[in-house]
Order: structure tokens, then sequence, then C-alpha cells
């Protein structure tokens, strides 16, 4: 009877010390997004007023000038987890950016979602406030690639580009 119970807490021991890890994935859209009941898109002057309101996002595109590893307290807790700080010199922008220089977080890999960035090399950005940190974060499900198909779709979204000097 001791062995059983040994062995039942032995398994029982081993199935809950195994924690479940999660590989970082992105949601795939499939097919066209359509508004709810076919309401209208919005007019070109709910989206300005959208725009100069909105303080959640920040799209633009940028260089990387500046990554530093750093800690950022964890949501709902006082722990302090590992992140990428990234300085970025802003060279257009949509949404969300205020000066020519602007920071963004990031995970620092392996597994929780962090964008390689290299110093130097020119990005598309598309940052959102942390619930519970309010610093703009990026992840890999955010498009990062420069192009014209990107340019095009803000642009149409959100008005021309507009250029720091």
């Amino acid at each position: 009877m001791k062995k059983l119970v040994l062995m039942v807490l032995v398994l029982a021991l081993f199935t809950l010390a195994g924690r479940s890890v999660s590989a970082c994935s992105c949601g795939d859209v499939k097919g066209p997004i359509v508004f709810k009941d076919n309401a209208p898109a919005p007019d070109s002057e709910a989206v300005k007023k959208w725009r100069l309101e909105q303080t959640d996002f920040a799209f633009f595109i940028g260089s990387v000038v500046k990554i530093e590893k750093v800690k950022v307290k964890s949501a709902g807790s006082d722990d302090r987890v590992p992140m990428k700080r990234v300085t970025v010199r802003v060279e257009k922008y949509w949404l969300g950016v205020k000066t020519p220089e602007i920071v963004i977080y990031t995970g620092v890999g392996g597994g929780d979602c962090g964008v390689p960035y290299v110093k130097g090399k020119q990005y598309f950005f598309g940052a959102s406030r942390g619930h519970a940190s309010g610093l703009l974060e990026t992840d890999i499900c955010s498009p990062s690639a420069v192009t014209d198909k990107t340019t095009n779709d803000f642009n149409e979204v959100f008005g021309s580009v507009t250029e720091f000097p």
C-alpha cells in the first residue's frame, strides 16, 4: 500500500512540475473583413478625428538607433521581466508620434514574441500601449517590413504619411 501511495505521489509531482509552454504565434485573418451590418467605412473626417484623439497606438517608419536589454515591471505583479528597449529615429509616421525619436519595447526572443530588431536597419513599426505598463510595445505579429503595400494601405486609412525633417 505504501508503494502505491508513493508511486501516486511521484506521478502527481511529475505531472504538476511540468509546466506547459506555448510558443508565440499569430492568428491568421482569413477572408475579407466585413463591417457589422454592412455599415459603410467611416468618412475621412471621422478618421482624422479618431487619428487626432487616438493615443494607444503608434504607426511609423524609422531606423533603429539603439537597443538595450532592460527589465520592465510585469502585469499584475512586482516581478520584472526582461525586454528590449529600442530607440528609433522616426522618418515617417501616421499615428501616435510626437517627436523625431521614439522608444518602443519588445521581448528579448526565445518564445516571448519579441522582434529581432537590428541596429541601423529601417522598419515599419506598429506599436500599442501595454495594458499594465503603458509603454509602446511591438511583437512579431505586427508587420515590420517597409513595403509599398503597407505604406499605401496606411495612407488610405490614415491619410498621407507625415515626414520628420
